[in-house]
C-alpha cells in the first residue's frame, strides 16, 4: 500500500477509535436533556426565538456571558431542526465527530513531519489525549462544541497564515479559521495574535519582508482588534476573576503542572520539551536551516497559542488560583500534545544542530519520569 494511503488509512481508524471512545462515554453517562448554560442559550434565545418566527440574528450573535458562541448556536440550531426535537444527545454526538476530525487532521500534519516510532507514539497520544473523558463535561455537554471550534479553527489558522503567500488558497482557509474563530469563544482572537508574533520574530529577523507579510499582517490586527471590541463584562461573573498576580501566575502553574496536581515545578519538567524546542528556534542563525524549519516554527507557535489560552484563563477564572475545570482540559491534553511533538522534532534534529545524544536523552528521560509520575 502506498504511503499515502497508508497514513489515510491510520487517520481514518484514529478518527473512528476516538468518536467510538467519545460515544461509549456518552452511551454510559450521558443524557438527552439539556444542560445548564443550554437552557438560556439555546432553549430561549434560540429554539423559542425560531418557533415564534422572530428575528433570529440578534439572539445568535447576542453574547453568552464573555463569549459569543455563534458556531455552536449555529450548530445546535441546525441539528435541532433537522432532528425534529431538541436532543443534546445528538449535539453531543456530533461534537465529537468534530474533535475527531481535529485528531485527525494533525495526524496528518504529524506525518509530514515525523516517521517510525515518534509517529507510532503521536499516534497513540493522539487516541488517548482525545478519546478518554479527560475533559468530560465537554463530552458529556451538548454546548461545548465552542472548546472544540476553537481548537480546531485556531490550528488552521496558525498552521496556514504564517506560511503561505497571501492570496493563495491556503491563505484564505487560514484567513477563514482565524475570522471564525471569534464567534468560537472569547478568546478566538489568540490565533490571530501567535500569528502576530511569529510573522513579528520573522520580520525582526529580517528573515521576511514587510511587502510579502503586509495582507496577513493587517488581517490579523484588525482580528484581534474586533476581538477586543467585541469583548463583554459580566458583572455576574467578577467574583471569579483572579484577583491579584498572584492568582494569575497559581492558575498558570496550576494549568502548566496538568495532570500532576500538588508540584508546582512539575510544570517546569513538562513544558521543558516545548521551551527548548522554542528557544532553540528563537537563538537559530538568522537564514539558517532551523530558523526556516515549519515544523519547529508551527511546534513553537501551537505551544505559545496554548500558553496564551491558559493566561486569560488564569485571568478570566483565576480568584483562588484553583486547579482547571473539567472543561478547559482540552486545552490542556493540546498542550501535552504539543510538548511530544518537541521532543521528538529535537530527536529528529539532534545529529544537525547543537543538542547533543547525552544532552538530548536526558531531556527524554526527565520528561518520561515526570509523565510517569502522574
Amino acid at each position: 500500500m502506498p504511503a499515502r494511503a497508508l497514513t489515510a488509512a491510520f487517520a481514518v481508524c484514529l478518527f473512528t477509535l476516538i468518536v467510538a471512545a467519545k460515544w461509549a462515554t456518552f452511551g454510559k453517562y450521558g443524557s438527552p436533556m439539556p444542560d445548564w448554560d443550554q437552557w438560556d442559550a439555546e432553549g430561549g434565545a434560540l429554539f423559542i426565538t425560531w418557533h415564534k418566527g422572530e428575528d433570529l440574528l440578534p439572539h445568535v450573535v447576542r453574547p453568552h456571558n464573555e463569549h459569543r458562541v455563534i458556531l455552536t448556536k449555529l450548530q445546535n440550531l441546525a441539528l435541532g431542526l433537522a432532528n425534529g426535537q431538541w436532543d443534546s444527545r445528538l449535539e453531543a454526538v456530533t461534537n465529537a465527530l468534530l474533535h475527531a476530525a481535529v485528531a485527525a487532521g494533525l495526524w496528518l500534519a504529524a506525518a509530514r513531519w515525523f516517521a517510525g516510532p515518534a509517529l507510532a507514539e503521536l499516534f497513540v497520544l493522539l487516541g488517548a489525549l482525545f478519546g478518554l473523558p479527560l475533559a468530560w463535561q465537554n463530552v458529556l455537554g451538548g454546548f461545548h462544541s465552542q472548546q472544540y471550534w476553537l481548537l480546531g479553527l485556531s490550528l488552521l489558522a496558525i498552521a496556514l497564515l504564517p506560511s503561505r503567500r497571501p492570496g493563495s488558497p491556503g491563505w484564505w482557509l487560514g484567513a477563514f479559521a482565524a475570522t471564525a474563530a471569534l464567534g468560537s469563544m472569547g478568546s478566538g482572537l489568540l490565533a490571530s495574535a501567535a500569528v502576530l508574533i511569529v510573522i513579528g520574530w520573522r520580520l525582526v529577523r529580517r528573515e521576511e519582508t514587510w511587502r510579502g507579510y503586509w495582507p496577513t499582517l493587517l488581517l490579523c490586527a484588525a482580528l484581534v482588534a474586533a476581538g477586543l471590541a467585541l469583548r463583554v463584562e459580566v458583572e455576574w461573573h467578577a467574583h471569579m476573576k483572579a484577583k491579584s498576580a498572584q492568582d494569575i501566575a497559581l492558575s498558570l502553574l496550576h494549568s502548566l503542572q496538568w495532570p500532576w496536581r500538588g508540584q508546582h515545578w512539575a510544570a517546569v519538567v513538562l513544558w521543558l520539551p516545548w521551551a527548548l524546542a522554542a528557544w532553540r528556534l528563537a537563538s537559530s542563525p538568522r537564514g539558517g536551516a532551523l530558523s526556516r524549519d515549519p515544523g519547529g516554527i508551527l511546534i513553537a507557535a501551537l505551544g505559545g497559542w496554548v500558553v496564551l489560552q491558559l493566561l486569560a484563563t488564569a485571568y478570566a477564572r483565576g480568584a483562588g488560583a484553583d486547579y482547571p475545570a473539567s472543561r478547559y482540559m482540552d486545552t490542556l491534553t493540546f498542550g501535552t500534545l504539543v510538548n511530544v511533538a518537541a521532543l521528538c522534532r529535537l530527536a529528529t534534529e539532534v545529529e544537525a544542530d547543537r543538542v547533543s545524544r547525552p544532552g538530548l536523552s536526558l531531556l527524554a528521560a526527565v520528561w518520561q519520569i515526570g509523565r510517569a509520575h502522574v
